[in-house]
């Protein structure tokens, strides 16, 4: 319960950076899908600015893990026919909680590709996540994931 409701409090915060007027995603700017990987789960996007967003997650796995990056994106990196392809690389946290254990924090960089889809509001996203995590096992840890995100606000 307490996990839920520190996700609906920041949540709730990263709206209000998206309430700024940005247009990123034809004015949709707070995006909600699936991701598929070593923790599979659900992902938000929102984007701060032209080029900025947060992402945050919550997967599960052998812990249930939650996470949020600050990303920026690189337009020019890919060039396309139709959509967008925009690099992008970030930095942020994470908290893994699993039954019988005690929580562990970690901080990871992420660096991926997200397909934007040109006539409508959903991306495809593929990245890359190496993860120092500080517990009794203290060490790097890489992840990855494949996902999908439809952008409704």
């Amino acid at each position: 319960m307490k996990k839920t409701i520190f996700l609906t409090m920041v949540l709730i915060c990263m709206l209000q950076f998206s309430a700024r007027g940005q247009v990123v995603m034809g004015g949709r700017n707070v995006g909600l899908g699936l991701e598929f990987g070593d923790y599979p789960g659900v992902i938000a996007k929102i984007w701060t600015a032209d080029n900025t967003a947060f992402s945050l997650g919550l997967g599960f796995g052998a812990f249930t893990r939650v996470h949020v990056d600050y990303l920026w994106h690189d337009f020019g990196a890919f060039k396309v026919n139709e959509g967008r392809l925009p690099l992008y690389y970030g930095v942020g946290g994470i908290i893994n909680t699993g039954v019988n254990s005690n929580a562990n924090l970690g901080v990871r960089g992420t660096c991926g590709a997200a397909y934007i889809f040109k006539d409508n509001n959903f991306d495809v996203f593929l990245e890359l996540s190496p993860t120092f995590r500080f517990d009794p096992y203290n060490g790097l840890y890489l992840s990855g994931s494949l996902g999908v995100r439809y952008f409704f606000l």
